[in-house]
């Protein structure tokens, strides 16, 4: 009888015991538990250090070990915080606070335009962050709340949102660090959905219309730098949900229900949607993630309303675990 080395080229190495970090896909078997084992990337949630200031509708960009948040309501703020993997550190303020902005970059290079001013209404000041500073820039000349942000502070988009007096928009303008200018409108208006990607290849999933008042969207869109084009379906309809990744490699998790708040993650993979099993321990919506500079592999949420405002963070990391192997 053939043996798996001659059939295959290769044997699966003997252990003592198990290797102290295993390489995603590796095969093992354990002489000392006499068992066969496997380690698959497994993603899960796990708590990280809080916010200096708890509060919801905040912007979110940058990494999982370089990340940044701004603005938000706690009541309408300015603060910015920088994130180093564990923990919050608070910098520069933004020059005007606001709730319900857009932004976009990374933790030296970030813009955030837009949003909600209490006592002045909606914003199209625009201001970019140079990691430690804000600085005003030109206007965005779409005068937006609720719309979301995605790729670099040279090259970035801001789709969708509420404008005056608030009804949903599928207006999209890109920033080329200097100036603004018209993109391709979103097939369907719509605000506070999930984004990912670059300036040429965009991502927009789920939001919320207002008519019919509260209805909640699993309709989803790419973009290619000129236009939208709807592709599936996401398998849930969220809104306010926190988001990572490129394109074709985007994360999807917490975000608002109709009724309630969800804890779950989802996968994108530039085709179709699936289903991840790692949950976050507080269901939660409007808070701070990563965006475009995120990956599907590490990513945060910060901040956000579940019950009521938190400062609580959340950090995922997709990993090597260790899985015994049924042999009977």
């Amino acid at each position: 009888m053939a043996n798996y080395k001659d059939l295959h080229g290769f044997q699966i190495k003997h252990r003592s015991s198990d290797p102290a970090n295993p390489i995603a896909g590796e095969i093992w078997y354990n002489t000392t538990s006499q068992t066969l084992k496997v380690a698959p990337k497994i993603g899960a949630w796990a708590s990280s250090g809080d916010l200096g200031t708890a509060r919801y509708n905040l912007v979110g960009c940058g990494t999982l070990t370089a990340g940044l948040v701004f603005a938000g309501r706690a009541p309408a703020t300015g603060v910015t915080e920088e994130y180093d993997g564990s923990s919050w550190t608070e910098s520069g303020d933004c020059n005007t606070a606001r709730q319900q902005a857009a932004g976009f970059g990374t933790q030296t290079a970030a813009l955030g335009t837009g949003g909600y001013v209490d006592g002045s209404g909606w914003q199209p000041a625009t201001e970019e962050y140079n990691g430690s500073s804000w600085s005003e820039v030109t206007d965005n000349p779409t005068t937006q709340f609720d719309a979301k942000g995605f790729g670099t502070q040279t090259a970035g988009v801001v789709c969708g949102g509420r404008t005056p007096p608030g009804p949903q928009t599928n207006t999209t303008t890109e920033y080329d660090g200097t100036n603004w200018t018209a993109g391709g409108d979103l097939g369907t208006a719509r605000y506070m959905g999930a984004v990912a990607g670059t300036l040429t290849a965009g991502l927009h999933a789920g939001g919320k219309i207002t008519n019919p008042p509260g209805a909640h969207q699993t309709v989803t869109e790419e973009y290619n730098g000129t236009s939208w084009s709807e592709v599936t379906d996401m398998p849930v309809a969220t809104q306010r949900a926190g988001s990572a990744g490129p394109q074709t490699a985007a994360l999807v998790y917490g975000g608002g229900a109709s009724p309630g708040q969800l804890n779950t993650t989802l996968n994108y993979d530039g085709t179709t949607w699936s289903a991840n099993p790692a949950t976050l321990a507080t269901a939660r919506n409007n808070s701070g993630s990563p965006g475009t500079a995120g990956s599907n592999t590490g990513a945060w949420y910060a901040g956000g309303y579940g019950t009521a405002q938190t400062n609580i963070t959340e950090e995922y990391n997709l990993a090597a675990t260790v899985r015994s192997v049924d042999t009977t």
